[in-house]
């Protein structure tokens, strides 16, 4: 009988934050023995000047791990971007030159790199070339599958998902008694305050709302820090936008205490690939207003989730949002709705076995096909 591989999966630094970071903490604790990490990437998102030490250290440590320890297989974590693919595509040419097998898994994907591939075919090609040797790829939304395959990738290509941590939301088990309570309503915005996550426009639409019920006690809370952060702010002051509170990072507790207080969250970010923000907020009851980007819309249904702009429109979403947050039989089932939904698909022990099986599905498929 075959044994398990012994895997090695290359994450970030866990000091550093972020939705892999965040993923592969999560579903740690579900894997066994046979599944080891790899840390590589530069060391400080304020330090980039030094990223070039940081990638040579990686791939000599990468190369005296492959001589010393057994490793049948390999997870390439890494975003479709510049930075990300010219990097890892270097760790490729190490690994086949041992003649390793691996996957890739594309976590993030970035659209202005997409763009300059699609203008010029010759653009960033020893990147790509390189990644089509991976005996598979997971990707996080359709629309990335159907690109890479645009690109001449021809392994299998499957559907992946974003987790959220069993241990945020232990014994949290009824999401919609806080819609019961009418002192005070709050809406949130959870990630990296930068502009591509759409937060000036988030103000907006909480500023609109806040006009048209001027009886309503609402206020907005934003967990994140970011290059944005200093101009939000600035917004807010220049807008006179009241109850507006940027509490900086939060994890932990503090996370779960604004996933609890919240009744809605507001994200209607320029590009995703499958945000966690969304993830954690519907595990918590809350209703979501996002754009249809990435991941989210294969499974975010409009109006019974919350709210899904195909397009960036202001006007509609403050018209959309106010007509849930004003129908509290609504917010219920949403509530109930997105509870629900999160519990089955996006926990992380139940994403960590989903992961480990197709990890030694792609292992044993590829093996067996080299015995012939």
């Amino acid at each position: 009988m075959q044994s398990d591989p012994k895997v090695l999966i290359f994450v970030p630094h866990f000091f550093k934050t972020g939705g892999v970071t965040l993923f592969y903490k999560s579903i740690r604790p579900y894997f066994g023995s046979n599944y080891k990490y790899f840390f590589r990437g530069n060391r400080s998102s304020n330090h980039e000047k030094w990223a070039i030490v940081s990638y040579l250290l990686d791939y000599t440590k990468f190369l005296t791990h492959l001589m010393i320890y057994k490793t049948d297989f390999i997870v390439l974590n890494t975003s479709l971007a510049k930075s990300g693919c010219s990097r890892d595509a270097v760790f490729i040419f190490i690994l086949k030159l041992f003649k390793k097998n691996f996957m890739v898994f594309f976590h993030g994907w970035n659209k202005e790199y997409e763009e300059q591939v699609e203008m010029n075919s010759g653009f960033n090609k020893f990147p790509l070339n390189q990644f089509k040797k991976a005996s598979s790829v997971v990707v996080l939304a359709k629309d990335f599958k159907s690109k890479l395959e645009s690109w001449g990738f021809d392994q299998k290509i499957y559907l992946g998902k974003t987790v959220v941590e069993n241990n945020l939301i232990e014994g949290y088990v009824n999401p919609a008694k806080k819609f019961l309570d009418k002192s005070i309503f709050t809406f949130i915005f959870l990630a990296r305050v930068e502009k591509a996550k759409g937060i000036i426009e988030a103000l907006q639409i909480y500023k609109q709302i806040q006009l048209i019920n001027p009886n309503k006690k609402i206020q907005f809370k934003i967990g994140g820090e970011g290059s944005f952060l200093k101009p939000a702010k600035d917004f807010v002051a220049m807008n006179n936008i009241q109850d507006v509170h940027f509490l900086g990072h939060v994890e932990g507790l503090e996370k779960r205490i604004l996933l609890e207080q919240g009744h809605f969250l507001l994200f209607p970010s320029y590009s995703e690939g499958m945000p966690l923000s969304v993830l954690e907020a519907m595990a918590f009851g809350i209703p979501c207003m996002v754009t249809a980007v990435g991941g989210l819309k294969d499974f975010f249904v409009d109006k019974e989730m919350g709210v899904l702009l195909e397009d960036l429109d202001i006007i509609k979403a403050v018209n959309n949002v106010n007509a849930i947050i004003n129908d509290q039989n609504w917010l219920i089932k949403i509530s109930n709705k997105n509870y629900h939904f999160a519990q089955e698909n996006f926990l992380a022990s139940h994403v960590a076995e989903s992961l480990k099986e197709l990890i030694v599905d792609v292992y044993k498929m590829k093996s067996n096909a080299q015995k012939f």
